[in-house]
């Protein structure tokens, strides 16, 4: 039975740190006289909560607002505290101890599995970082039918076929039910059976959250799926994307998924910000795109993808990541027709194929001329308020014969179409634009 020993206690106090003075004691003894038999230890516990918590409220009272306000704000705080240590509790997963190095030395460990050589190996988790409207899905869908088919990927990357009975898992967050049919009918996707798709537009399946978690698993469990594709996340993730907290518990809930599920590897499709320096001389500066939000969507990925251009831009990929370093390649066209993309072969960067471009509308208007024109009026014909990157196109253009230059008077320079057609250069005209024309039937 409890004791009745007086507990100096704040007043502040809550919970099982309740205030237990002779005063209430007394009184939960007169009250348990009023009843029949003895009373049990449940009863006391009842009654003495019950007491405690008149007495916590009756010493708020006495405190001025102020004191009032910062006890409200402690049991908030100890509430929250609580439930986070049960939440983690919940997620608690203890790995198996291997021992120390001098033990683990002499394991014989199985040699890293590549689902794309050189960009994605088994077991990773792949961050897809590109602008909107880049062709971040289409993209996405080239990997998951060179996974289901084994064919490289862009001509160019090794693929690992997916085992049989395997699934790939692609979670369509963006397109709405018909499109995404419809651009895997014109794909030609092999071994459908091998495709387990999931349509979440206007939906919310929060993975954070325990049932979430739970209806996660079960779906990815019942395709036996080993990648699983997510697509994209800002449709998916619902939090403060700003917020470490809030980004890290729904990376954490993918990981603990993942492995409960059997999944080997997850690639994230996710919104890159908008890149300061559109028109930096210096490749290397934007070879990675950085995703929108909390870094910490960075630091769970094992390799990081970025996919860069626009419009009608040739697309460009660079892969950084563990045991991964692939330098900016491209450009990447696009079949219309099929969606399928294509390397051509090039080494070109973005700001060569954009100086590139450039230089053919300075052509197009010399050829349009019917007199040489000079440096200053040429680049009042090309777009653009930046006078270096038209001077460089231009140059580039004198440098490939594309452009015949000299000086003129009061040392001008003077300009008309080279002996070179640009047009008629395979090499010079390979990175042009997005789409590829199709091939004929």
């Amino acid at each position: 039975m409890p004791d009745n020993d007086q507990v100096d206690s704040h007043p502040l106090l809550t919970g099982d740190h309740a205030v237990r003075s002779a005063e209430p004691a007394r009184r939960i003894r007169l009250a348990i006289k009023t009843t029949d038999g003895d009373p049990t230890f449940e009863e006391w516990e009842r009654l003495e909560a019950k007491e405690a918590e008149r007495v916590r409220l009756d010493r708020l009272a006495e405190l001025d607002p102020l004191d009032r306000s910062v006890a409200a704000e402690v049991e908030r705080l100890q509430i929250r505290a609580a439930a986070a240590a049960v939440m983690a509790a919940d997620h608690l997963s203890i790995p198996v101890d291997e021992g120390t190095w001098a033990e683990q030395m002499a394991l014989e460990d199985d040699e890293l599995d590549w689902h794309i050589q050189g960009l994605a190996f088994v077991g990773a988790n792949i961050l897809l970082n590109a602008l909107a409207k880049s062709g971040k899905t289409t993209l996405v869908l080239n990997v998951i039918r060179c996974l289901l088919s084994g064919d490289s990927l862009f001509g160019r990357f090794a693929v690992e076929q997916l085992r049989p009975g395997r699934r790939v898992a692609w979670w369509n967050a963006e397109l709405v039910s018909g499109q995404a049919r419809e651009w895997l009918r014109s794909m030609d996707i092999p071994n459908p059976d091998s495709l387990a798709l999931w349509h979440l537009r206007g939906h919310h399946v929060p993975l954070e959250l325990h049932e979430g978690e739970e209806a996660a698993v079960a779906w990815l469990r019942k395709y036996n799926v080993s990648v699983w594709v997510l697509d994209p996340k800002s449709a998916l993730f619902r939090g403060e994307e700003n917020s470490a907290t809030e980004t890290g518990a729904w990376l954490s809930a993918i990981d603990r998924i993942k492995q409960r599920a059997g999944v080997d590897t997850v690639f994230l499709v996710h919104h890159a910000s908008e890149p300061s320096a559109h028109d930096s001389p210096d490749d290397s500066a934007n070879r990675f795109l950085k995703g929108r939000g909390s870094s910490r969507t960075e630091g769970w990925a094992d390799v990081i993808w970025s996919w860069t251009g626009r419009f009608e831009e040739p697309r460009y990929l660079a892969a950084l990541g563990r045991d991964v370093d692939q330098p900016l390649i491209g450009g990447m066209l696009m079949n219309p027709l099929t969606r399928l993309l294509t390397w051509d072969g090039g080494t070109t960067s973005p700001n060569e194929d954009r100086r590139h471009r450039l230089m053919l509308v300075a052509h197009a208007a010399l050829m349009k001329a019917d007199s040489p024109v000079q440096m200053g009026v040429l680049e009042g014909q090309m777009p653009g308020s930046k006078k270096d990157p038209k001077r460089d196109a231009i140059n580039y253009g004198v440098s490939k014969g594309y452009i015949e230059q000299w000086a003129g008077p009061s040392h001008t320079k003077l300009h008309k179409p080279g002996p070179v057609d640009p047009h008629a250069d395979s090499v010079a005209s390979a990175n042009v634009t997005w789409h590829r024309p199709s091939d004929p039937a």
